[in-house]
């Protein structure tokens, strides 16, 4: 009899959240410890909601409800949930030039998350990258336009 192998789902620790607002905003952030940890936890399964792009969704919603850091945390947003959903096997199909717009109306909720999610993403062919940094700096290399207007962008208040 054949086994499919279960893969583990993969996170981003509160170290790996840091490192990408690093890369994200290009300077050190002050951060607030318990928001911070609160939003990673958002990436684990909760009740019926095992599927990634629903962890994906709570940890990227957690970004612009909790805002730990003091700067950056659209940026980092979504930066950490393309990277977490990359390390989980699915790609982002998103176009860089679209990108600040379509988490705008994320953020404005005039689109849902999941939805949103769901439209710019497939499954990855071949291999999902090794390490969170692998996948951040795939996406920083992917997303120039979409980072360098979200650090432009006058922050929202915390």
């Amino acid at each position: 009899m054949e086994h499919s192998k279960a893969t583990a789902t993969r996170y981003l620790t509160v170290q790996d959240i840091l490192w990408t607002n690093l890369q994200a905003t290009k300077a050190v952030q002050g951060f607030r410890y318990a928001p911070l940890e609160e939003v990673a936890s958002y990436q684990y399964a909760y009740g019926s909601s095992n599927a990634p792009i629903d962890r994906a969704d709570r940890f990227l919603m957690g970004f612009f409800k909790l805002r730990p850091f003091d700067r950056g945390n659209e940026a980092t947003g979504f930066l950490a949930c393309f990277a977490f959903l990359m390390l989980n096997g699915i790609q982002p199909t998103l176009p860089d030039a679209e990108g600040a717009n379509w988490l705008e109306k994320i953020g404005t909720e005039a689109v849902q998350a999941h939805k949103a999610l769901e439209m710019v993403v497939e499954p990855a062919e071949g291999h999902a990258p090794e390490t969170v940094e692998a996948a951040v700096r795939t996406l920083l290399d992917r997303y120039p336009a979409t980072l360098a207007s979200l650090r432009e962008a006058t922050p929202s208040a915390v």
